[in-house]
């Protein structure tokens, strides 16, 4: 499954398999944060057995987390929503990756996923996205 996630990107946002597999390794981090473990065993599931691969290979944004976690505890779940976005952002953009690019690439994860699995984990998913 994760390779054919990873065609789906290069082929769709024209991205090298390094930038593809280093996004998909920074969604699977936000999911492995934000879902309990139930759920986040019904997404690896569908990526296969070398999920942990890809988190591996996703580059590091924890240091824009660090300085937003201070906003999200005193601004509450709107700056917990900037603050994975800006995450996101961040490792795109250490990807080389447009941060325009962000939600075609959350949309076409997303869809692949749920053509294996069905609508429930893509909705799973975005339910965190959209808080």
């Amino acid at each position: 499954m994760i390779q054919n996630i990873v065609q789906e990107l290069m082929k769709k946002l024209n991205l090298t398999e390094e930038q593809a597999k280093g996004g998909l390794g920074l969604l699977l981090k936000f999911c492995q944060e934000k879902l309990d473990k139930q759920n986040f065993t019904k997404v690896t599931d569908l990526v296969g057995h070398n999920w942990q691969e890809l988190i591996k290979s996703a580059p590091d944004a924890s240091a824009v987390m660090g300085k937003l976690s201070g906003f999200a505890s005193v601004f509450g779940e709107k700056a917990a929503q900037l603050g994975s976005m800006a995450s996101f952002a961040s490792g795109f953009k250490k990807l080389n990756i447009d941060i325009g690019k962000i939600q075609q690439f959350i949309d076409v994860t997303l869809d692949t996923l749920q053509e294996k699995g069905g609508p429930h984990v893509k909705e799973l998913i975005q339910k965190y996205l959209k808080k």
